[in-house]
Formats: structure tokens, sequence, C-alpha cells
């Protein structure tokens, strides 16, 4: 233990020294430029003063300005020098915020709260109409490990209906004298730090929609500078169970999702279910460079819905199978609750629709600034890119043979999901790489 504590100490005070050796190195690069080497000694005089000395000094500048290149590329260097140090490794957090690889982990957020036990899910059934998350919970999951279900209790299902406005989650909350508990640090997203309480401030809804899909999301201030997403996509003409059919197929998706970089199964959900789709699972998350990859070790539990779609929860957790990976930033703080189910079509169309409602938080170690811009766009990009694929899947299935004319053809003519996805992505993250080095350099 001794050895560990010393071992830890030193990788902080190194990681401390590459942190301030940095932007002490380009502060120290910018004053030689501009002082020893003589930019800022004025421009190359006129003839006014002397024919002679102007050429003298009409000489010095030039040789300045061959140098310039030099001096640019020792700015670049250090820049990307600054930014693997402390922007790679601690995943350009705050100096508040960073941490050593050694900080414990919360190996469960539910300590303080009870689960619901048989009696509480039966003694809510009459508030169902079939298709709630109070529903979903009666099939209790009995399969369902201890370790899984300690990782995502039952109780976090109605926590994830209230978020999502279900009347149903509030009043079986009600009915159970949990009221109050969203928001709570142990809770389904953790603890709010932001003024209010969480079903005030969220931002008014921004709708997007093109041929085939529509996209709704609003987002809220919950903690570390960082949001709460509340998303709500419709795909027109499928069924809850061809959408979730695709959802949880995985192994496709990295054909199409660039940011996936790695996803393996850790441990089942129970011995005798391989074809569940509740597991804990390890997931290695694509970044452009400089910045490291992001691993997530999650557990991933699915309640079943009669129409063939689910609710499902994923979260951070803990595992004696998950490990830290080299050159990978560790993700502790991530969760997010979805809904599969079938809806009306919201473009006019008499063919039936799935609704996809999700709602997210997701800390990457990045500066909070930085991953707000970027989640500006990401998400319905990301909508996009999915409904490119999951349309270009019910082709290959043959269940799109009996589409809508007006959805038939939306594959034809787009550009690729993964195409958009990394366009979108390399330029949020080259702007702010600009914008970073713009600051430290000034």
């Amino acid at each position: 233990m001794a050895a560990a504590g010393k071992g830890a100490g030193m990788r902080a005070l190194t990681q401390r020294l590459l942190g301030m050796a940095g932007p002490a190195l380009l502060v120290g690069l910018f004053a030689w430029l501009m002082l020893v080497d003589g930019w800022a000694t004025g421009w190359p005089p006129t003839g006014s003063e002397g024919e002679e000395e102007g050429e003298e000094e009409g000489s010095s500048w030039s040789q300045k300005v061959r140098r310039l290149p030099r001096d640019l590329l020792l700015v670049f260097l250090l820049g990307v020098l600054y930014l693997r140090s402390k922007a790679g490794r601690l995943g350009w957090s705050s100096p508040a915020a960073s941490v050593t690889e050694e900080v414990p982990r919360q190996a469960h957020l539910t300590s303080e709260f009870e689960d619901l036990t048989e009696a509480d899910i039966r003694s809510i059934k009459h508030l169902s109409n079939g298709h709630d998350c109070v529903g979903a919970l009666q099939s209790l999951n009995a399969s369902h490990t201890h370790r899984l279900k300690k990782a995502v209790p039952d109780i976090f299902l109605l926590h994830l209906g209230e978020l999502m406005g279900e009347k149903s989650a509030v009043k079986a909350l009600q009915m159970l004298g949990r009221t109050g508990e969203v928001g709570q640090p142990c809770a389904l997203f953790g603890e709010l730090r932001e003024k209010g309480t969480w079903d005030s401030n969220w931002s008014n809804p921004v709708v997007k929609s093109r041929q085939g899909i529509t996209f709704e999301t609003s987002k809220r201030r919950w903690r570390n500078g960082l949001f709460v997403y509340r998303t709500t996509t419709v795909f027109e003409d499928c069924s809850p169970a061809q959408f979730r059919t695709f959802n949880m197929d995985t192994a496709s998706r990295k054909s199409w999702d660039w940011s996936m970089e790695e996803w393996r199964r850790i441990e089942e959900a129970s011995d005798n279910s391989t074809k569940t789709d509740s597991c804990f699972y390890f997931h290695e998350a694509r970044m452009p460079g400089p910045m490291c990859n992001r691993v997530y070790g999650c557990a991933r539990r699915v309640w079943d819905q009669p129409d063939g779609g689910c609710y499902w929860i994923t979260k951070s957790a803990t595992h004696p199978s998950i490990l830290d990976k080299r050159r990978t930033v560790r993700v502790d703080e991530y969760t997010s609750g979805s809904v599969i189910r079938a809806t009306k079509s919201r473009q006019g169309l008499s063919t039936p629709a799935v609704e996809l409602t999700s709602v997210y938080y997701d800390d990457p170690k990045m500066r909070p600034m930085a991953y707000n811009l970027a989640m500006k766009t990401a998400f319905w990009a990301a909508m996009q890119a999915t409904e490119h694929a999951f349309r270009k899947f019910l082709e290959e299935s043959g269940a799109g043979e009996a589409t809508d004319s007006q959805t038939r053809g939306l594959a034809g003519g787009r550009q690729s999901g993964r195409r958009r996805w990394r366009k979108v992505v390399r330029g949020v993250v080259w702007g702010g790489i600009a914008f970073v080095l713009h600051k430290v350099v000034k």
C-alpha cells in the first residue's frame, strides 16, 4: 500500500509538472520572439532615416521574415507537447477538476437508496397503462444477476420515467413515499449541483427534421458545467421490434459508427441467457487527435415492452474484468436511459412509427466549454447517421420492401453517416484546439 501510494504521488507530481511546463514554454517562446528576436522592435525604416541605416534595418527585418516558418513550427510543436501532456492525458480537465488515475471510483451510487421489492412493484401495477416504465417493471427480470441489479436497480427505472414526464412514474414514486429522489447524489443521474429543481430551467426544445426522421432535444445544466440532455427521435415507417434489433446489434455498429473503436461484452445478465441485451460491457470511443480515446465500463439493463420495444438504462460501473487501457482516459460518469416504443407519425404518414426517447449525461473529462460546443451538433448528426444505417439494415434484412414510397428512397443520394459524423467531430475539435492555443499564447 505504501509503495502504491508513493507511485501515485510521483505520477501526480509528474502530471502537474507537465501541465505547468507546457504554458511556461509557450510563454517563454512568445517572449523570446517578441523581445529577444526583435519582432516587437518596429518595421523597417523608410529612406528618411538614411539610406545605409535603412538598408541595414531592412536586411534585419527580412531575416526575421525568413525565420518566421521556423518560429511558427516551434510554437506548433510546443503546443502539441502541451496538449499531449495536459489535455491528452488529463482530458482537458480544469485545474480544479484534474485528478490522477489512482483516485478511487464509486463502486455504486445506490448505497443510500433501498431498491424496490417485489411487493413494491406489485403495489404500483394498477398505475400502468401497459406501455410505460411501471408496466415494464412487472416483468421483474428475475434472471438478472445480483451484480447487474446492484449496478442498475429497479428504482432507477422510475427515476427515468419521471425525467421523461411519465405520470405513472410520478404517481408510483409518490405512492412509495420516494418523491424528490431525482437530483440526489445517489439517484439515476447523480447530484444536481445547479440552481433550481431538476424539472426547472430546461432549454426550449430544438426541433429538426427531414424526410423519415424528426428530432427534438432540450437540455439542462446538471453539474461540473455539463448538461443533461433529453432527446426524442421519431423514425417513420418501422416497428419497435425492428429498431430494437438494429439498435442492440453492436457487432455491426462498428461498420457505420466512426466513434466506436471497440465494444465487447464482459458478463452476461445470467448464465442461462446468452442472448439477452442486458450485460456488462467495455466500450472504447474513438476521439480525434491529439486527444486520447475514452473508455467506458458500463452495466446495461433492459426491460421488455409488449410492443417489441424496451426500456434500458446504461450506467458506469465497476467490474473485475473491466481494466484501464494504456493511452486512454477512463470515463467514470456516464448515464443514459432510453425507451423504444410505437408512436404516431410526425410527418402525416399512415404508416407506423417508432419513438426513441433518451435522457443522457456524460462527463468525458474534457473542458466543459469544448464538450458542450461539440454536443450542439453531435446528437442530430448521430441520429441522421443512425437513421441512414437503419434504413440500410431494413433493406438488407428484407424488411424494407414494404416501406412507404416516401421513405423508400431515403437512402438514395445521402452522404455516408460515418463521413458526416467525422466532419462534424473534426471541425469542432480543431476549432477547440485553435481556441485553446489562442488563449494560451495570448
